[in-house]
């Protein structure tokens, strides 16, 4: 997917493709994105050739649709935005996003060949994604939460295109696992009895099977259907197929979306009743004998969220846990040196409805061609293959990726550990066999401390699904595991033969991270002690005075009196009484580059210094001109202050729009520490030279 720049708006950017030799499609096929998460979406259009310059009007829909394209052979073609559906809010930050382009007789690819292996044949080729398929939608303690938000593209997101290079021909077991991504497959599916309900709505949040418009009516309280916020007048359209009298239904919403609700009712022969929905979401109006119902909604806040529907006398689609099975031909497209291998599915209904990848095999054996292969799945395909196994006939798998179903192989949301046997055939950084994958049994599990007990009798890798991090350490008793990488991305330690035990996962970052906090909170106590304190009393100050004969000076020969001892020693004026000795002064000096230092790097210990010189030049100079006069008032903090808050929310709401960049990180990031660091710099000054 490419995505427009974040800094001028969508409107007038463009993109343009470069053809190996001049051609006239007539037509093209683009699919733009329809994540609100990225901005308004794109209505209009303009497609531009050596040939001339058309303008079309764009559907809103992720699907591919239509452009056309000026009559005329060129070699090059140029999509323009010209038109969205909405102003953005902000304009810095919004973008929109081109999924797919297809141009008659041309065909874009890119092919990921696997390394060659030295030797004889090997037993089986195993070809995988380096990262799991994204996911929208995320299993909480409670429920499901879906947001495009969550979900964070990949490099071999759609389709599936990777190469092998093998030294003779072969017969072969095709295999893998894949993860059913059509939404109308998955709403189709589960529908075992043809006189379930059928249900359906204007629109979706994502195009995750947990945000579906079966999740407002399948009688489990962890799925909602989310309306996409765009849509002002979502509906829902749940259809039974006999009349039956209703009198009363109930629209159950998620915590914290639950305030009054505008619906309006419509019934099969035209019947209509209005009426708000409360926190308690009964709704009662006068019987109807419908067929179905269609829910037309007027939410207070977007988007709209329903996570469940109750229509007394019509039963629920019922949830499946049994096996799911998809018939010979009905697997992913998977094509092996462009000969398409027939596919059937295995796996659960679980599976299907939860977004986790499921087994396929190919109907029959497959040839594997001496030299160069390459097995392919096209990008529209229904399904999003994770990884394909071909295994020689009358040799098991030996090594490398993760089969279809198993434990590795399936993403999870949630952090797990288990133990996948470490064959020595397997690399550090490949993917784990998990043909014995064994989950541990977990003893305790916070951020930053963990405790897992492990049996592995042969050589293994204990993997947790969670992104690899050098500060994470594993101790078996006293001995310290080796991390490893797993599958890319994972966080695993190898497990020697014959390891029965307790694994300590710590994070040891955190403890330092603690450290400083409390460093922090009790350096800022004793600046508050230090300013809170109050000044000595009147007669402590009387007692300690000096005697006046002490500092009174004696007359000369001349009968002058002469200069105080006291007064030719050397000190800056500016500091208060005792700070302007030269130790003191070095002492000042290389506390503030300390500072600076531990708060923000080198860069944080040239600011810190700097800054608080130039403060302190103010309150020294304050009445000699009015920039150090400004420069020397309190309100200067709050200013400060104020700018690192403003650039901070400025910089999340770009992130939220889904832009990114150098201006992100410095309205999130560089702004506000450059900043805070100019306010304690300050506040250093007013400690030093007093506060005037």
């Amino acid at each position: 997917m490419g995505e427009s720049g974040s800094l001028a708006g969508p409107v007038g950017q463009w993109l343009q493709l470069d053809l190996d030799f001049p051609a006239n499609p007539g037509t093209i096929q683009v699919a733009f994105t329809d994540s609100p998460a990225l901005g308004p979406p794109v209505t209009q259009v303009a497609v531009t050739t050596a040939a001339g310059r058309r303008v079309d009007q764009v559907r809103v829909t992720g699907v591919p649709q239509t452009l056309r394209v000026p009559p005329g052979r060129t070699g090059w073609l140029r999509i323009t935005v010209t038109g969205l559906a909405g102003a953005p809010s902000p304009s810095i930050g919004a973008q929109v996003g081109i999924k797919e382009i297809s141009v008659p007789g041309m065909q874009a690819s890119r092919a990921i060949l696997a390394p060659r292996v030295p030797g004889e044949d090997p037993a089986a080729v195993v070809l995988t994604k380096a990262q799991p398929q994204p996911s929208s939608c995320m299993l909480t303690s409670l429920r499901w939460i879906c947001s495009p938000a969550l979900a964070t593209a990949t490099e071999e997101q759609y389709g599936f295109d990777q190469g092998f290079s093998a030294p003779s021909a072969n017969r072969a077991t095709l295999r893998g696992s894949a993860v059913l991504i059509a939404p109308s497959l998955v709403t189709r599916y589960p529908r075992l009895t043809p006189g379930e309900p059928w249900v359906s709505a204007s629109s979706r949040y994502t195009r995750d099977p947990q945000d579906q418009p079966r999740s407002a009516f399948d009688g489990n309280p962890a799925t909602t259907w989310i309306a996409s916020p765009l849509d002002t007048r979502p509906s829902l359209t749940i259809n039974w197929g006999y009349p039956r009298t209703v009198r009363s239904v109930t629209i159950q919403r998620p915590p914290g979306a639950s305030g009054p609700l505008q619906v309006l009712l419509s019934g099969s022969a035209g019947q209509a009743r209005g009426g708000t929905v409360g926190t308690s979401g009964v709704f009662r109006f006068a019987p109807m004998r419908t067929s179905k119902l269609t829910f037309l909604f007027t939410p207070v806040q977007t988007p709209l969220q329903i996570t469940n529907v109750v229509i007394p006398g019509v039963p629920a689609l019922s949830t499946l846990g049994g096996p799911f099975r998809l018939r010979c031909g009905l697997g992913p497209a998977i094509e092996l040196n462009g000969k398409l291998v027939p596919t059937r599915v295995t796996g659960t209904f679980a599976d299907l409805l939860t977004g986790r990848p499921m087994p396929f095999t190919a109907c029959a054996g497959v040839t594997i061609a001496r030299g160069a292969n390459r097995v392919a799945e096209p990008v529209r395909d229904a399904f999003d293959v994770q990884d394909v196994v071909l295994t020689r006939n009358g040799a098991g798998l030996s090594g490398g990726a993760a089969p279809a179903g198993s434990a590795a192989s399936t993403s999870s949301a949630t952090s797990t550990a288990f133990a996948v046997p470490a064959t020595s055939a397997v690399p550090a950084t490949s993917a784990a066999p998990a043909t014995l994958a064994a989950p541990a049994l977990i003893g305790s599990w916070t951020p930053s401390r963990r405790i897992v007990r492990v049996t592995a009798p042969a050589r293994s890798y204990l993997v947790v699904n969670e992104d690899f991090n050098d500060g994470w350490q594993a101790r078996l008793g006293g001995t310290r595991l080796r991390p490893v990488r797993i599958d890319g991305w994972k966080q695993a330690w190898l497990l020697p033969a014959g390891t029965a035990g307790t694994v300590t996962l710590t994070y040891a970052p955190n403890s330092g991270y603690r450290d400083a906090i409390f460093g922090g909170l009790g350096t800022l106590g004793l600046v508050v002690l230090v300013a809170l304190w109050p000044p000595a009393p009147a007669w402590l100050r009387r007692r300690t005075r000096r005697p006046r004969w002490l500092t009174r000076p004696a007359p000369d020969a001349a009968g002058a009196a002469a200069e105080p001892a006291r007064s030719r020693r050397p000190r800056l004026p500016w500091l208060r009484p005792g700070l302007g000795t030269a130790p003191t002064s070095a002492a000042i000096v290389s506390g503030l580059l300390l500072a600076g230092l531990w708060l923000g790097g080198y860069p944080g210990a040239a600011i810190l210094t700097v800054a608080t010189g130039l403060f302190t030049a103010a309150f020294s100079y304050r009445r000699r001109h009015w920039f150090w006069r400004e420069m020397s008032r309190p309100w200067i903090v709050a200013g400060l202050l104020l700018a690192a808050t403003v650039s901070a929310v400025a910089g999340e709401r770009l992130l939220d729009a889904g832009a990114s960049g150098t201006l992100v990180t410095a309205l999130t990031n560089t702004a506000p520490q450059i900043l805070c660091l100019t306010i304690i710099a300050r506040l250093a000054a007013a400690l030093i030279v007093g506060d005037p």
